[in-house]
């Protein structure tokens, strides 16, 4: 216990391309998955968006099918490992 353990959790990088009629559906669907939005921003010369969020592995099972489903094919996501991140429900942290 002197070496302070954490409990973490894999995580993707998600890389998405997005047009203003999905873009709302899609934050709902990185929401709904425990995910958080890292960077995003217009393409230049288009109005579509470039997405990067990081989900858990877990959640990545899931989140290919219903990003799909609910963009209606229009967003395809690329799942790339990124590392682990801390869980925020960590037992063994003391404040």
């Amino acid at each position: 216990m002197n070496a302070e353990p954490r409990l973490v959790e894999g995580v993707y990088l998600v890389s998405m391309h997005a047009t203003p009629d999905a873009y709302g559906k899609i934050y709902g669907v990185i929401n709904k998955c425990r995910g958080r939005v890292v960077k995003e921003e217009v393409q230049e010369g288009t109005n579509n968006f470039l997405i990067d969020a990081l989900i858990p592995i877990i959640e990545g099972f899931v989140f290919n099918e219903e990003i799909r489903s609910k963009s209606c094919g229009i967003a395809y996501p690329q799942l790339v490992f990124a590392g682990f991140q801390i869980l925020e429900d960590d037992p063994f942290f003391i404040p």
